[in-house]
């Protein structure tokens, strides 16, 4: 839907006047977050001329085929995977009444990576790997090493881990697998930051959705294959997650992510409000010692529980939680205050799934995730923080100089 430049401007004023916040005002006249913040940078940037409407390329050739015609192709293949690109135009003329032809129909799956028979995907690699390298590569060569990929991933998945791990963060993300039809899952990952300080991935594992109960039994995983102390658990807001862990390693220090907390909190206040708000839960955060850091959440409800009162009770809900990175000095808090060491591994994993469509199966997904994390294993040392996690500093705060395992 398109918005005249005046009413673009009304709504940035409703936004920064009310007491509401945005995301309710956006909800209430049906305006995504996405476009009101493209156009409040414009409008910061060149005022309500930036908030004028503009040409987003040449005009419509003749021959090409409509974009809304090609999303309902997308959808229709989506929703049917089984079906040819043949069988695919056929019954989109049958229901549509638009005519597209087989070929097109081909470009367009081709295009977004919908074509992803055994076959056609052994042929395209052995296309690509031609065009990179100049190098013939037979496609029954690359449906042999894919195999044996397929084999080194369930070693490594069920490999004997370390004894004890300073610290293991603990993230989910999610992709689109087809399963029958095009289902989005989720892939769960564990990472480790063993004794000589390096990240080491623990394993993956995928599910219809994300949920504790199987993250319960990832973490029996990780003690069944070798793991018994864990010093801190790094892990986002997810209800039931903490318990899971602490069910099978109950003296672990668990963490929730400090950033996950923050952008929680600030999704209850109003734009003009965000900065405040966000400059008194820095207060607490980087409070120097826990007695310290006890007394800001009272100065915050003080100022914010009248107008925002879920904010300061999600903090004292989650308090003996939030708090564990302060029994570290300075350069280790860095580390575990927050998520950041698997959110990065998370984004390298997400710049090699935007341009597919979909896996074509787990095992093809599984494949993929592995030599990807592979590759982020040997991409080179860890942050220097990260590196002097067997220094003294961490062993005498977690009390590790007498080794006290979980039991």
């Amino acid at each position: 839907m398109s918005h005249p430049a005046e009413d673009k401007h009304e709504i940035i004023r409703l936004a920064e006047d009310s007491h509401l916040p945005v995301s309710q005002i956006l909800a209430r006249i049906g305006v995504s977050r996405t476009t009101f913040y493209r156009w409040y940078d414009r409008y910061e940037r060149d005022g309500i001329d930036g908030l004028q409407d503009r040409c987003s390329g040449p005009g419509r050739v003749w021959n090409r085929i409509p974009d809304a015609t090609r999303d309902e192709l997308i959808e229709l293949a989506l929703d049917r995977p089984e079906l040819s690109p043949c069988e695919l135009a056929t019954t989109f003329v049958n229901e549509k009444g638009y005519f597209v032809s087989e070929s097109s129909v081909y470009r367009l799956l081709k295009a977004h990576d919908l074509i992803t028979s055994p076959a056609f995907t052994v042929i395209k690699a052995s296309d690509e790997f031609h065009e990179m390298y100049g190098t013939e590569v037979s496609a029954s060569l690359i449906s042999s090493v894919t195999d044996a990929v397929a084999d080194e991933v369930k070693a490594w998945q069920a490999r004997p881990l370390d004894a004890v791990y300073p610290i293991v963060y603990l993230d989910c993300i999610h992709t689109k697998v087809r399963d029958g039809a095009v289902r989005v899952k989720a892939i769960y990952i564990a990472l480790g930051i063993n004794m000589a300080g390096e990240k080491e991935p623990l394993g993956l594992w995928i599910a219809q959705t994300e949920g504790a109960k199987f993250w319960l039994q990832v973490v029996n995983e990780l003690r069944n294959r070798g793991v018994q102390d864990i010093f801190v658990a790094c892990v986002d807001g997810l209800k039931g997650f903490p318990e899971a862990i602490e069910a099978v390693f109950p003296k672990t220090a668990v963490q929730l992510c400090i950033v996950h907390m923050v952008r929680h909190s600030l999704n209850f206040v109003t734009w003009k409000r965000r900065k405040g708000g966000a400059a008194d839960l820095k207060r607490i955060y980087q409070a120097t010692t826990t007695d310290e850091a006890e007394l800001r959440p009272c100065e915050f409800a003080d100022r914010w529980d009248d107008d925002y009162l879920p904010i300061g009770q999600s903090w004292r809900r989650n308090w003996e939680r939030i708090i564990p990175f302060f029994d570290f000095p300075p350069e280790i808090r860095k580390v575990v205050y927050a998520t950041n060491a698997i959110e990065s591994v998370n984004m390298s994993l997400r710049k090699i799934t935007k341009n597919r469509g979909s896996f074509p199966s787990d095992e093809a997904l599984l494949k993929l995730f592995y030599l990807a994390l592979h590759n982020i294993a040997k991409s080179g040392p860890c942050p220097s923080t990260i590196g002097r996690l067997h220094s003294p500093s961490l062993r005498s705060a977690s009390g590790t100089e007498s080794l006290k395992l979980n039991h």
